[in-house]
C-alpha cells in the first residue's frame, strides 16, 4: 500500500459505489376517461378492458404503469355526454389491473364529481384490484402522502397534485375527502418527504386550461 497508494485509494473508493440495479421502466399516460362515450363503447362491446385492447401489450411490458384516472368510480346513474360531470363503473378498477396500470393520479378536477362517496369508492375499489393511488384520501393528510411502490429492489414515491384554479374548493382535501392541492409549501413538504425515503420521486401536476396549446399563467 505504501508503493501503490493510489491504487489502493481507487479499490476502497470502489467499494463504496452505490449498489447496482436491474433497469427498471416506467409508462406513464395521460387522462384516463372512461365515462360518457367511452362507457356507451364498453357497454356495447361488453367489455370492460375494451378501451385498452390496442394498447394494453404495451403497458404490461413496463415494471410500473402509471395514469391519471379522470373520474370516480362509483356506482350510479347514467353520465350524459353533455354532462360536465365523469363517472366510471366499478368493474373498471379490475379492468385497469388488467391493462397493467399499477397506480394512479387521482388529483384531478373530476374524481370529486360524485362526492365524498365516490372518492370513499374509488379508493376502495383500487384497492381491492390491487391498484396504488396518490392524490387523494379520505382527508388532507392522506391526499399529500406519498404512494411508496417497490419493484426491483428500488423504492418510488408517486405524489399527485391538483391545480386549485381549476377545481371548486370543495374538491380541496380538509378533514374529509379530497384532493391534493397545488399550494407551494404542502407540495415542497411533501416532495421532500418523499424524497427522503424513495430512490426516485415522480411528481404529477393536473393543471391547465383545457385545448390549450399553452400554459397559462398559474402553470
Amino acid at each position: 500500500s505504501r508503493v501503490f497508494p493510489d491504487i489502493v485509494s481507487f479499490r476502497e473508493a470502489r467499494l463504496r459505489l452505490p449498489e447496482r440495479h436491474e433497469p427498471l421502466c416506467l409508462v406513464a399516460v395521460g387522462d384516463i376517461m372512461l365515462s360518457r362515450y367511452v362507457a356507451q363503447k364498453i357497454e356495447e362491446h361488453g367489455d370492460p378492458g375494451h378501451p385498452f385492447a390496442g394498447v394494453k401489450w404495451f403497458i404490461q411490458e413496463a415494471d410500473l404503469a402509471f395514469g391519471n384516472l379522470e373520474g370516480p368510480l362509483t356506482p350510479g346513474r347514467e353520465v350524459k355526454a353533455h354532462e360536465m360531470l365523469l363517472r366510471s363503473e366499478p368493474a373498471m378498477a379490475p379492468a385497469l389491473k388488467e391493462a397493467g396500470f399499477n397506480v394512479l393520479s387521482l388529483a384531478n378536477n373530476h374524481v370529486p364529481d360524485f362526492g365524498a362517496r365516490g372518492i370513499r369508492d374509488t379508493m376502495r375499489y383500487l384497492d381491492k384490484a390491487g391498484i396504488g393511488y396518490a392524490g387523494a384520501g379520505r382527508n388532507k393528510q392522506e391526499a399529500y402522502a406519498p404512494r411508496y411502490m417497490e419493484i426491483k429492489g428500488q423504492r418510488l414515491a408517486f405524489l399527485a397534485f391538483n391545480d386549485p384554479a381549476v377545481i371548486p374548493e370543495a374538491y380541496s382535501a380538509g378533514d374529509g375527502p379530497g384532493t391534493a392541492v397545488l399550494e407551494p409549501q404542502e407540495v415542497a413538504a411533501a416532495v421532500s418527504e418523499a424524497a427522503g425515503n424513495a430512490d426516485f420521486t415522480v411528481v404529477s401536476l393536473h393543471a391547465g386550461t383545457e385545448y390549450a396549446a399553452e400554459p397559462d399563467d398559474t402553470q
